[in-house]
């Protein structure tokens, strides 16, 4: 795929700002905030007391009282409001970042494999003055404008590149396996549910958070009844709604469509939740379309 950039307004920030953010983070998400620096950053969750996700987050360390929450800027609002009732108790301020053109994403059209790679959920960020820039994946960056109140202009990083890629990033992020909730999906699922022990964003060797209890008993005791798998779809595929059934060749429905994402000259991909144990088998779009599972990065149990 050639390469692009584009603004994501779609992408929002939370600023923390006080003293020992890391800390107060550890009993708030589902991630290791301990491994937080500034040349790290580290992907997690943050759970209702049910273990159910309320948002997936970025976390970016920028200095000592500085901390970043990269969401999906449906959720920014909820979230914020959420980590503002025990933050004040740490005398720690939660400031949302209305700014739309504050994060631009990157993909380089030749991938140079990285010699050293993260562990799983974590990602390289090189900070500068006034942005961070954050190596996704291979060839796939971002570059956050982390300063609001001295904004850098983001729009010289696109020079002359595509400029109206969003739909390109989405359907990126999907192939990498990573399924960013929104607003419908709120509290909806377990993070096993959407492979978020798989990639990285649950640690299970860390204290008590929102939810732990619920989500620990389910790793060590149990298993997740369903899912998240990534489809290629067949070009006859167009934008099938939420909810649309995934079947067997036997009729059996034994998982439902999450979201579509399509964009010129790519195969267009499809999220799914499906049942753990008929991940294996062949499935069928509304019991007509073959659909193709994508070899992600994280491999389902069983």
């Amino acid at each position: 795929m050639s390469g692009f950039a584009c603004f994501l307004p779609k992408e929002a920030m939370i600023h923390l700002r006080g003293s020992k953010i890391p800390e107060f983070l550890q009993g708030q998400l589902t991630c290791d905030t301990r491994k937080l620096s500034p040349g790290i950053a580290v992907m997690g969750a943050l759970c209702n007391v049910k273990g159910r996700v309320l948002s997936d987050l970025l976390v970016v360390q920028v200095s000592d009282t500085h901390v970043v929450l990269r969401l999906r800027r449906s959720l920014a609002t909820s979230v914020a409001d959420t980590l503002r009732r025990y933050a004040q108790f740490s005398r720690i301020s939660v400031e949302p970042d209305s700014r739309e053109d504050a994060i631009v994403g990157l993909r380089e059209s030749v991938v140079t494999p990285t010699p050293d790679a993260l562990p799983a959920g974590h990602m390289a960020a090189s900070i500068r003055t006034g942005t961070v820039t954050l190596q996704r994946t291979p060839g796939l960056s971002e570059i956050l404008s982390v300063d609001p109140d001295n904004p850098i202009d983001l729009a010289d990083t696109l020079n002359e590149r595509t400029m109206d890629a969003e739909p390109r990033w989405a359907m990126e992020t999907l192939r990498s396996g990573h399924y960013a909730v929104e607003l419908e999906d709120l509290g909806a699922f377990t993070p096993q549910a959407l492979n978020y022990d798989l990639t990285g964003l649950v640690a299970f060797n860390k204290g008590c958070y929102t939810g732990q209890e619920i989500v620990a008993r389910l790793h060590y005791k149990g298993q997740s009844k369903r899912r998240l798998q990534i489809f290629e779809t067949p070009e006859s595929v167009n934008g099938p709604a939420r909810d649309t059934p995934l079947q067997t060749s036997e009729g059996d429905t034994v998982g439902r469509t999450l979201r579509f994402e399509s964009a010129p000259d790519a195969p267009s991909l499809l999220a799914a939740e499906v049942q753990s144990e008929h991940l294996r088998k062949v499935l069928f779009l509304d019991g007509k379309e073959q659909l193709k599972p994508l070899h992600l990065p994280q491999s389902h149990p069983g």
